[in-house]
């Protein structure tokens, strides 16, 4: 993906020149913009190195560009300094207008915050960070903020012929809520994948009331002395589900199983098999994952940058099974791995390493 920006590139003491006669760039896939060369700042001052910005009471900085109407992803690099249990808060504008919610930097490590939004026309005006914490009256000390850079990554999906089809079949095993437990999470889970990768979703639902068992795992300390630990979580799988709702089972990539664990004690938030224990469907083995919607981290309430915990635990399941499709025969693609402890940060990182290459072996994925 590629896209074009007009950025006024003027330093400070020459602003009203470079504002009168702007520089015309194009940036492929990602803009960078380096904070203490962002010419308008308000409340701001460079740190001590010349590296970054730091921002205080309610102080801002920006920097004119034009953007595309798109879909984007921009990430801010920032650390802040906590007063009397307080953080600093910043708020992305474009233009003037909100994008996104405030974000807390809740942390005095370097860290990459990432917004995401759409731009709905044509937008000439300024990409601006915003301290917005309130300034106690009479107070010696204010939080701070120190901005490094800012990236803008427009999520624009590619072209429609290099798009890959991916067919997931959603099976509701019992009474499962529609909306609070599949519609609303499943729908963020989505749109994460499609808006980082070519991969473009045909959602089949399935509802069964059939019965099932569970498969028993154990562990913890064995302090009776059998080889086993004592305490015992369970998961369904595959095989505890009857054959025939196996094989009434639309053919499709991966297979998502949404459960209830009617009082027993879950080994895992979520758990996805590969093809080894997959699911013979087709002339072939297809991965899974199964994810019980009973418990109570299964809940639409924001989580590490998602805007649902259930989103992120069905996120990480679905590329669980892209996982279990991919590293297999023919495919042979990397592995989906990501280094960052913030969910949304680590779950696209995964998604970064499917490459050109991946895409072109999967082809048309026709099942």
């Amino acid at each position: 993906m590629s896209f074009s920006l007009r950025i006024v590139l003027g330093l400070l003491f020459a602003l009203s020149l470079a504002l009168m006669c702007p520089a015309i760039g194009r940036a492929q896939q990602t803009l960078v913009l380096q904070a203490e060369l962002m010419p308008i700042k308000s409340g701001g001052e460079i740190s001590s190195d010349g590296n970054a910005v730091i921002i205080s009471d309610r102080g801002s900085i920006s920097q004119p560009v034009i953007l595309e109407r798109s879909k984007y992803r921009i990430e801010i690099k920032a650390r802040g300094v906590r007063v009397q249990e307080s953080w600093p808060a910043m708020q992305l504008k474009i233009d003037g207008v909100v994008f996104g919610s405030p974000v807390t930097v809740d942390s005095e490590e370097w860290r990459v915050y990432t917004i995401e939004g759409s731009v709905a026309d044509l937008t000439a005006g300024n990409v601006a960070i915003e301290l917005v914490n309130p300034v106690e009256q009479n107070a010696k000390d204010h939080s701070r903020l120190e901005i490094d850079q800012v990236t803008i990554d427009q999520l624009a999906p590619p072209e429609k012929n290099t798009r890959v089809p991916w067919k997931l079949a959603v099976v509701l095993v019992g009474p499962i809520d529609s909306t609070q437990h599949v519609e609303i999470p499943l729908k963020e889970a989505i749109e994460f994948i499609e808006s980082r990768t070519r991969l473009v979703f045909e959602v089949q639902y399935v509802m069964t009331y059939s019965g099932h068992n569970y498969t028993p795992y154990r562990f913890g300390k064995d302090l009776d002395g059998d080889g086993v630990g004592d305490q015992v979580a369970y998961l369904m799988m595959q095989w505890n589900m009857p054959k025939d709702v196996l094989d009434s089972l639309p053919v499709t990539s991966p297979y998502l199983f949404l459960v209830t664990m009617e009082g027993l004690r879950p080994l895992q938030a979520g758990s996805a098999l590969g093809i080894d224990y997959g699911i013979w469907k087709g002339g072939k083995p297809r991965p899974y994952a199964a994810v019980p919607t009973d418990q109570w981290w299964y809940v639409n309430q924001p989580y590490e940058g998602f805007s649902s915990r259930a989103a992120q635990i069905l996120t990480h399941e679905l590329i669980n099974t892209i996982q279990g499709k991919i590293e297999a025969a023919p495919y042979y693609c990397r592995t989906l791995t990501g280094e960052s402890k913030r969910a949304t940060e680590y779950e696209a990182q995964r998604l970064l390493k499917l490459d050109d290459r991946c895409y072109e072996k999967l082809g048309t994925n026709a099942d």
